[in-house]
């Protein structure tokens, strides 16, 4: 069988209409699987700093992520840094960590643990101290149940920490103060930027014969002075000042006065 000129020609450009095809075929889908992977790898990227954002909100926050497994019943807790590559992290059993827990706040640590394990409750909040390289410090512990059997047992917990140590030994700090404020006989003060008297302890209630304590709340302290008053600029200068003066009483009456005044916060 031969074949004329024409037919060749015709199976030549039938030849040439498939490759275009093909080719633009191949071009389709090479486009579609770029974008396909483009798309993959914003979303990856997307997640990733998502992710970083949420650990440097638990480092600036300075909580720490942890997480338990019933399965395995490992603790992990993840410390995070400015940095991605500086990441702390320990594991250990409950025991392990329980071990490390002050005697006089295990029953506490236990007691909610259980009440989040056996589906009494799905949270857990609660404060402890903590044995570390240090020594004691203290650990405010949050979490939440994530997965339960069908029993009703705890499957997984997460949560986070935080090292609350400074805070418990400022509340310590506060607690003294206050009662040594309130049972001192001196007449002790506490004023506002503007020395306005903010609160006050019975000594000085009585000093100015006041019925109440409302009576003495917002008044000027330097216009109960009836003598040498507070100068602002100094006391900002040198943070404390000390001078004799007389204060007036509710009474209208003068009784003369040492008085030590210090600031403990600047607002100028």
């Amino acid at each position: 069988m031969t074949h004329s000129p024409q037919d060749w020609q015709a199976q030549l450009a039938l030849l040439e209409r498939r490759l275009k095809r093909e080719k633009a075929g191949r071009i389709n889908a090479e486009q579609l699987l770029s974008e396909k992977s483009s798309g993959l790898y914003r979303a990856l990227e997307q997640s990733q700093q998502e992710q970083k954002n949420l650990e440097l909100a638990l480092w600036a926050s300075q909580e720490s992520f942890w997480q338990w497994q019933a399965d395995t019943d490992m603790m992990d807790i993840r410390a995070f840094s400015l940095h991605a590559d500086s990441v702390s992290t320990w594991s250990g059993t409950l025991i392990d960590l329980m071990s490390r827990v002050h005697e006089d706040d295990l029953e506490s640590l236990q007691f909610h643990w259980s009440m989040a394990l056996h589906g009494n409750r799905d949270k857990i909040e609660l404060s402890f101290r903590l044995n570390v390289q240090q020594g004691y410090q203290w650990v405010r512990l949050r979490g939440r149940v994530l997965d339960r059997e069908s029993a009703g047992e705890a499957l997984r917990i997460v949560g986070t920490t935080k090292d609350i140590t400074q805070q418990r030994k400022a509340e310590q700090s506060f607690h003294l103060m206050a009662s040594a404020f309130a049972s001192s006989r001196e007449p002790m003060l506490v004023l506002s930027s503007a020395l306005l008297i903010t609160e006050c302890n019975e000594a000085f209630i009585r000093l100015i014969e006041a019925p109440v304590k409302d009576a003495c709340l917002g008044l000027n302290f330097n216009e109960l002075l009836s003598a040498k008053r507070v100068e602002q600029k100094n006391l900002a200068a040198h943070k404390q000042l000390r001078f004799e003066s007389q204060v007036t009483t509710l009474a209208k009456q003068e009784i003369p006065v040492d008085v030590s005044i210090a600031l403990f916060e600047t607002y100028m």
